[in-house]
């Protein structure tokens, strides 16, 4: 078996055990009944805070140390942190479950990604990433959405289940990711000179060239906004339109599947999806879905949150492979960890501000707010984005 044969599988494997997010329907409910909303919402910006803080030192960390190691770790770390939150009785508690969790997903970032694509590179075989990845990506939305109708469920008979299941699942994709074999790049002896110059290398890698720093700011906000939206305003938008527990978790299972049914059928289809269109589709999906949130209310309105989710999924698989064609192995998972950490910025400065905005006026309102910074933001980056794929093709045809 080659070793990108046997890391794809564990890349499968454990990425499906990592997204059973069991909590996914009821973690604002179940962090309603022991915290405020603005301890709520401070903590769902500092989870993201601490994960950009340690973002680059942890994309050091695993490419001097090993992708492997860093991994094995990140998804231990989960299943820690899921075990104090059952436990804890209020903000203090949470908040070292919280940081917790941002170390956990700042090794894991990045690092995995990595370790996989790079098994690739050293088997000649690095074009068929972007399929391995789509791959996963269907898993983990798969996974996502039986973790999501369970979760509900689950809540039934003890608050602290869903949590528990998933300190399992994590515990068992850290067993699993010690037999991942570490490819074999071109890595420097840990100092604490490689280490700063580990870190600053990233950094340099993701803005090397004016077009890959444009597919690089393109991704950061694309991903900034749609990942806002995916891992707080989505769950919080289903309760305040007052959607019982079980039937969360069944709109959202629902919402999963239809991401799978789409991201297999359709943006897989390089005739339909070329790089150019891939490209427009994200500001065009965010303005539609984020835009109108102040007037959706009932049923309908999941239509448009349906289309919100796809987007912050579909960056994973689009985005990815361009950022990972231009990265260069020995600082492949420093620089997506530079990009996460970009990620992490938007993320904080968006979560934060929407305390008082949700507060105010609803989580309807900060989806129309995600709508304008598409507008504003999005949407002119991609006409530049495109114009350097165009470049760059006329560059090779006359060559």
């Amino acid at each position: 078996m080659s070793i990108s044969h046997r890391n794809d599988t564990l890349f499968h494997v454990t990425q499906f055990l990592y997204a059973l997010v069991f909590s996914i329907p009821i973690w604002v409910v179940y962090f309603q009944s022991k915290i405020t909303i603005s301890q709520l919402s401070f903590l769902v910006g500092i989870q993201y805070a601490a994960q950009l803080i340690l973002e680059l030192p942890t994309g050091a960390f695993a490419d001097i140390f090993g992708r492997k190691i860093s991994t094995m770790l990140g998804y231990f770390l989960w299943s820690i942190a899921s075990l104090i939150i059952i436990v804890a009785s209020g903000f203090t508690q949470l908040l070292c479950a919280i940081l917790l969790a941002g170390l956990a997903e700042a090794l894991i970032s990045g690092s995995l990604e990595a370790l996989v694509y790079d098994s690739h590179k050293q088997d000649g075989s690095a074009s068929e990433f972007s399929k391995v990845n789509a791959t996963n990506g269907l898993l983990f939305q798969i996974a996502l959405a039986i973790g999501t109708a369970a979760g509900g469920l689950l809540y039934q008979y003890w608050h602290g289940l869903p949590y528990l299941a998933y300190a399992v699942a994590c515990g068992l994709a850290g067993l699993l990711s010690f037999f991942f074999i570490e490819p074999k790049i071109d890595s420097e002896k840990f100092s604490v000179k490689t280490y700063v110059k580990q870190m600053k290398r990233g950094v340099q890698e993701i803005v090397k060239t004016r077009d890959i720093a444009l597919i690089s700011l393109f991704s950061i906000l694309v991903a900034g906004i749609t990942w806002s939206n995916n891992l707080y305003f989505f769950d919080f938008m289903l309760v305040e339109l007052k959607f019982p527990d079980v039937q969360r978790g069944f709109i959202e299972a629902g919402i999963r599947i239809f991401n799978v049914t789409v991201l297999r059928y359709l943006l897989q289809n390089k005739h339909i999806f070329t790089k150019k269109r891939s490209i427009y589709f994200f500001p065009l999906m965010m303005t539609i879905c984020f835009l109108p949130g102040i007037w959706l209310r009932d049923w309908w309105s999941i239509i448009f949150v349906a289309g919100a989710v796809m987007a912050g999924t579909a960056r994973f698989i689009i985005l990815a492979q361009y950022l990972n064609d231009v990265f260069e192995s020995k600082y492949r998972a420093t620089a997506i960890s530079a990009i996460s950490m970009g990620v992490g910025i938007v993320f904080v400065f968006i979560t934060w501000i929407s305390g008082p905005l949700i507060q105010a006026h609803g989580v309807r309102f900060m989806y129309s707010v995600l709508g304008v910074l598409s507008v504003v933001l999005v949407l002119p980056l991609s006409f530049l984005v495109v114009r350097s794929f165009e470049r760059t093709s006329d560059v090779l045809r006359q060559s």
